[in-house]
């Protein structure tokens, strides 16, 4: 299946997750307040885990001594900060949250049927989010479509670079064997818009707030994933 978008051959797709194929309520809303509510009970149950320990020496090197490190990591994610150490606890403390049944992943109607077409028409479809590999990994496999990981490929994260860096996504289509200009990027993040199109992917950015104004004239947007056949075609 070929793609092409306007007049431009695209090879395969590039997603963020967090208000591009899932609502920003559901990471603000859902799985922010239960791992702060978890991450001090879990530290304290599993002391020994080796990903605890981990994430409690890199916590400590960062604030210096003297510092508690659990209410370090809870000031982080009050502040919305994509800390390492802070990632590695969320995605065990998420991955107990969805093996309780205690919530779904959130997927928008229009993105999941856009992510089945694809899939059903073989176009490789693969995820760069803020959100560690394996939350992301939990977050597609309990969703509310239910089960999505055969639709991706790779999975990146911030241990690749910075989401705004445009060296990030070099390294994204190098790891991919394929070249920029070949990638189709999605995003709600205008300072990744900018980083992706230095880096010669071309990307739409997904604005579902009709009161958010877009930064860049000459962005393609879409206020959902309906409005991607008049930019997208499949031959």
């Amino acid at each position: 299946m070929t793609l092409t978008f306007q007049t431009h051959p695209i090879d395969l797709i590039l997603l963020d997750i967090e208000g591009t194929i899932s609502s920003q309520r559901y990471v603000l809303d859902v799985l922010y307040p239960f791992a702060r509510d978890r991450i001090p009970v879990f530290v304290a149950r599993h002391p020994d885990h080796p990903v605890v320990q981990r994430a409690l020496k890199e916590t400590a090197e960062r604030t210096g001594p003297g510092q508690d490190p659990v209410a370090a990591l809870i000031a982080w994610q009050d502040a919305d900060q994509k800390v390492p150490p802070l990632k590695l606890l969320q995605g065990l403390v998420w991955e107990e949250g969805y093996k309780e049944g205690a919530f779904k992943g959130h997927i928008y109607d229009d993105a999941h049927a856009a992510l089945e077409g694809w899939r059903k028409a073989g176009v490789p479809m693969h995820i760069f989010s803020s959100g560690s590999v394996k939350a992301q990994v939990e977050f597609f496999q309990n969703s509310n479509r239910g089960d999505l990981r055969p639709y991706f490929g790779r999975h990146y994260d911030t241990d690749i670079g910075a989401k705004v860096e445009a060296g990030s996504y070099r390294k994204i289509a190098a790891d991919l064997g394929a070249t920029p200009d070949r990638i189709l990027f999605l995003t709600d993040n205008p300072r990744e818009v900018a980083a992706a199109r230095q880096a010669g992917l071309h990307v739409v950015q997904v604005i579902r707030d009709p009161s958010v104004k877009p930064n860049e004239a000459d962005a393609q947007i879409i206020a959902d994933f309906d409005q991607l056949h008049s930019l997208l075609r499949q031959g």
